[in-house]
């Protein structure tokens, strides 16, 4: 398949590739727009803003002239307003956990109650898969002028067995129009659910609708105290809900040490956790694993650890011990962001051999030490 489409051999053996052709006369964005049309586009945003996630996109021009760039998005900048937790009841299909996560931009957002591929407000209505099926303050709130600053996330846990088994249903009626721009208003799953986001929001929209009448004035010591980057807890938000780490399944790598994910992006006020997998069957009982980043205003928790072994034998699936590592950002700067990357196979004997020619005083007493490099 790589070879097929001429992509380069090194990347993962996982992932999809996608070719189109455009029909002749279809207006195309100029190059210095493309990318950040495409990346902010409302179906790929949670994907365009996974730091663990690549999109790469070619573009071959009239006369052979060829681009090639990754998609990238960071959600506004702004203030949290509520974090939401309810359950939508659908009787017999069921009731579906419902997270909501409403922010609040400092700088006004494109706001196009016709074109919803347009619109850069409203809340984005996710599944657990985080597959985008809507992007809508709610339809009577769409046309609202003094909204454009509101903006958020809406995830609804297991909606998409209730939605494939509508369709299948002798019956059927599409939960999501036809068009796939959101939600069908007329079907009994959508004003349902609308009603409880209504319940939530509503107070909300209210507010800020006051606010906007009266100007914008200045924030209260209370709100100036929350956090003032959006970016940060929907990432959060995002790594909580959908355990970006894959669960408790070990990956089945042959390293000595490896962290679970290449890089993450680390917002100041918004610790994340990232697992390290230890091969106990090249990591031996005893030896130490220290965790240090180049920057010092990255802290990490613990900052070292001892391997113990596993009761019974090493088998294939359990070979790996897991060590949970808290990240943190220290800095004075709210909107502060550093992009981590983690220590390779590589870098690993690199630090081993460095250890065993520095001799450490402790190196007596623990058989060596094995060090994993958070780099920025």
């Amino acid at each position: 398949m790589l070879a097929k489409y001429k992509l380069p051999l090194t990347i993962a053996k996982s992932g999809t590739v996608v070719e189109f052709r455009l029909k002749e006369g279809t207006p195309i964005p100029t190059e210095d727009q493309i990318i950040a049309k495409i990346s902010s586009f409302y179906m790929l945003r949670l994907i365009a803003a996974d730091p663990n996630t690549e999109v790469t996109v070619k573009r071959i021009r009239a006369g052979g002239a060829e681009h090639t760039d990754p998609l990238a998005y960071d959600f506004p900048i702004g203030t949290i307003l509520e974090r939401i937790t309810d359950v939508l009841d659908l009787g017999k299909d069921g009731s579906l956990p419902v997270h909501m996560l409403i922010a609040r931009s400092d700088q006004p957002l494109q706001s196009d109650p016709l074109h919803i591929d347009r619109r850069e407000n409203g809340l984005l209505f996710v599944d657990d898969n985080d597959a985008v099926m809507d992007l809508t303050l709610l339809p009577e709130y769409d046309r609202n002028p003094y909204l454009n600053h509101i903006y958020g996330i809406v995830r609804i846990d297991a909606i998409r067995p209730v939605l494939e088994e509508k369709l299948e249903a002798e019956d059927a009626a599409a939960v999501l129009k036809a068009t796939r721009d959101g939600f069908d208003p007329k079907h009994e799953v959508t004003q349902k659910l609308f009603k409880i986001i209504e319940k939530h929001a509503k107070p909300i929209y209210d507010r800020e609708i006051k606010r906007q009448r009266k100007g914008a004035g200045n924030r209260s010591d209370t709100l100036n105290q929350r956090v003032k980057e959006a970016l940060k807890a929907i990432n959060q938000f995002n790594t909580e809900e959908t355990d970006e780490e894959g669960g408790d399944d070990e990956p089945m790598r042959d390293d000595a040490i490896f962290f679970a994910v290449k890089s993450v992006r680390l917002y100041a006020g918004a610790p994340k956790t990232v697992s390290v997998f230890i091969n106990l069957e090249k990591v031996k009982q005893g030896e130490v694993v220290l965790f240090e980043s180049n920057n010092p205003e990255v802290q990490v928790e613990p900052d070292s650890e001892v391997v113990r072994s596993r009761k019974g034998p090493i088998t294939q699936a359990r070979r790996h011990a897991q060590i949970k590592l808290c990240l943190s950002l220290i800095s004075k700067a709210s909107q502060e962001c550093r992009k981590l990357n983690f220590g390779s196979k590589m870098l690993w004997e690199r630090s081993l051999l460095a250890m065993k020619r520095s001799r450490l005083s402790y190196t007596s007493k623990l058989k060596r030490s094995i060090e994993a490099l958070i780099l920025t």
